[in-house]
């Protein structure tokens, strides 16, 4: 007999793929996703799958509804930040949407919790203070931000019109073995390609590097304690020029990376603050960024 009946929106994608594997261990899983960004065949063999676009409310409200889940983790977005530029309805569809729809979809059956993977540095913007609390002001940045931080306000709404209990989870730089993208999986494979690493801008910008199975435990103590908004991240900010440092001390490699202009609109610091998770949740960032590294490195080079 399974623990509980859970559904996971975006279950085939990189956070997805590694939150269900663990929660396949002792619950009956569900995802939702529409295969967009991963395959049904890296789905755990214990998860179900219902291939669904969360744009499509009618599809999604009968698949919720029938499988009536106790906890619902929800993953699924349009999660290409320079990509929002240019495709902002899409994101807009998607991840507001989509959000609006699986929160209309799960008001009249009774969840226990509600759970949103959000973005901590995209959402808060250029912050006013570091490390970055929950109280700060958000400015977000990108349409993919916008979108992120809209949902999150969505999702409060709903919490208090229809007694959802919540909790969104505002995520510093996700890397991980399987990852779609992000700065780590792009150096890795620039570096397999025999080609110099790009950095966009001077490279002293800052982010909080978290791994990926830091994240899902972060994603299921929220499921179990806790309610509101809280930061995941390490509380530590590195460069991207002290990321190339990390890269060549894992590598062995002088890797000369190449700068090109600078995004518009990047944020030059990120660091979040986790006191608040440490609190209420009892939870803690156990991987540090060079052991990270070396895993990627291992998962990459094979």
């Amino acid at each position: 007999m399974r623990d509980k009946k859970i559904l996971v929106t975006g279950g085939a994608g990189f956070i997805g793929g590694h939150l269900v594997e663990k929660l396949v261990e002792k619950n009956d899983v569900l995802v939702i996703d529409n295969l967009s960004e991963g395959g049904a065949e890296k789905l755990h063999e214990e998860a179900r799958l219902r291939e669904i676009d969360i744009r499509d409310e009618a599809k999604l409200t009968e698949t919720v509804e029938k499988f009536n889940p106790e906890i619902v983790f929800h993953l699924a977005a349009f999660n290409d930040a320079m990509g929002s530029i240019e495709n902002p309805i899409h994101t807009i569809e998607t991840n507001i949407t989509g959000t609006v729809n699986l929160l209309e979809a799960c008001k009249d059956i009774d969840i226990r919790k509600f759970v949103y993977a959000s973005s901590g540095g995209l959402s808060y913007g250029e912050p006013e203070n570091i490390p970055t609390r929950e109280s700060e002001n958000i400015r977000p940045v990108y349409p993919y931000g916008v979108s992120k931080a809209c949902g999150s306000l969505f999702i409060a709404d709903y919490g208090r019109r229809y007694d959802l209990d919540y909790t969104v989870m505002r995520l510093g730089s996700v890397y991980g073995p399987g990852a779609n993208g992000g700065v780590i999986k792009n150096f890795f494979e620039r570096i397999i390609e025999g080609e110099r690493p790009i950095i966009y801008g001077d490279g002293t910008q800052t982010r909080d590097f978290i791994h990926v199975s830091d994240v899902v435990s972060g994603l299921i103590k929220a499921s179990q304690n806790g309610s509101g908004i809280y930061n995941l991240g390490t509380e530590n900010r590195t460069s991207v020029n002290e990321l190339i440092d990390k890269f060549e001390a894992v590598t062995g490699r002088d890797l000369d990376p190449k700068y090109e202009e600078r995004w518009n609109g990047d944020i030059d610091e990120c660091r979040l603050s986790i006191d608040k998770a440490r609190r209420d949740l009892g939870w803690e960032p156990k991987i540090d960024l060079m052991e990270g590294l070396e895993e990627c490195r291992d998962f990459y080079l094979k």
